[in-house]
């Protein structure tokens, strides 16, 4: 059984799907596979150094994507010359008010969780609004704030913090 199946039955899946569908247009719900590493771009003041809280902000996030979502985003960071942190922005429609999106977080899911995955939703920020294109899923894991499911589903021995470095073309919110 999967280790977050209470927000998956009522009272809680209501709420939980509500808090999925402010960043996708359709959630449908699925299993994620263990032994699989999943992605996200987290946020710190210092991406060489983040600080204990924000590691712990990285793995308490619900958003995340996986590696082939990750290639498509470093495909196009790549052949565009923007950093990953750009590309993240772009195709995931995250705005600046997120954070700097400048840490590439990793973890190999250990135990079995299940979550919402769908097309990013356009999003409004600052007066503008972000378009996430169709080819990218995204995955919500409901459960993982304020609970001990991150060190559950992504032992300590099992994550990775890696600093995004600026790309060629320096874009606004580098």
């Amino acid at each position: 059984m999967e280790d977050n199946i209470e927000f998956f039955k009522p009272p809680k899946l209501e709420e939980q799907l509500k808090y999925a569908r402010k960043g996708m247009l359709k959630p449908d719900q699925d299993k994620l596979k263990v032994g699989h590493y999943y992605y996200r771009i987290g946020h710190a003041k210092d991406a060489l150094s983040p600080t204990r809280e924000e590691v712990a902000s990285a793995y308490s996030s619900p958003w995340w994507m996986d590696f082939q979502t990750l290639k498509t985003l470093m495909v196009f960071s790549e052949y565009n010359s923007i950093s990953l942190t750009v590309s993240g922005r772009i195709k995931n429609a995250v705005a600046h008010s997120f954070g700097k999106s400048n840490i590439l977080v990793s973890g190999l899911l250990k135990s079995p969780v299940r979550a919402f995955i769908g097309a990013g939703r356009p999003i409004e920020s600052d007066g503008q609004i972000y378009y996430p294109p169709g080819d990218i899923k995204q995955i919500f894991i409901p459960g993982l704030y304020g609970t001990d499911l991150p060190n559950r589903i992504f032992p300590v021995e099992y994550r990775s913090l890696e600093p995004i470095s600026k790309g060629k073309i320096v874009v606004r919110g580098e």
